[in-house]
């Protein structure tokens, strides 16, 4: 989903949002919401973090509520610079040129599986 020289940039982050926060456990939007809602942040740049979480996962990717969050975005947000810096247009565009040529070109299996119902 996010080029993996990104992903490789940003491997597990000890004493991150994700290990303070949540002992390391993965985590749905849902918490997320909660999490801010409540306003219990260990450190200033937690209620960015999360906001950040909370744009990426809702707005830029569409990720519903009760899925996980990538592991990738939780170590993504620790550098607030890189995740301001990293070209978000260019990437869901292309995210979505992608997806979208795959179902015009009938390479979208959950359509294909349900038309042979």
């Amino acid at each position: 989903m996010i080029p993996t020289n990104v992903v490789q940039v940003y491997e597990d982050v000890e004493g991150g949002v994700l290990d303070r926060c949540f002992d390391g456990k993965l985590l749905t939007f849902h918490v997320i919401i909660n999490r801010s809602d409540e306003g219990n942040f260990d450190q200033l740049d937690d209620a960015i973090k999360f906001s950040y979480l909370f744009i990426l996962g809702h707005v830029l990717l569409r990720i519903e509520y009760i899925k996980n969050v990538p592991k990738w975005a939780c170590m993504f947000v620790e550098n607030l610079i890189g995740f301001e810096c990293f070209p978000w247009g260019t990437y869901i565009y292309s995210q979505t040129v992608y997806y979208l040529r795959r179902f015009m070109t009938g390479r979208n299996k959950k359509s294909q599986n349900s038309n042979k119902r």
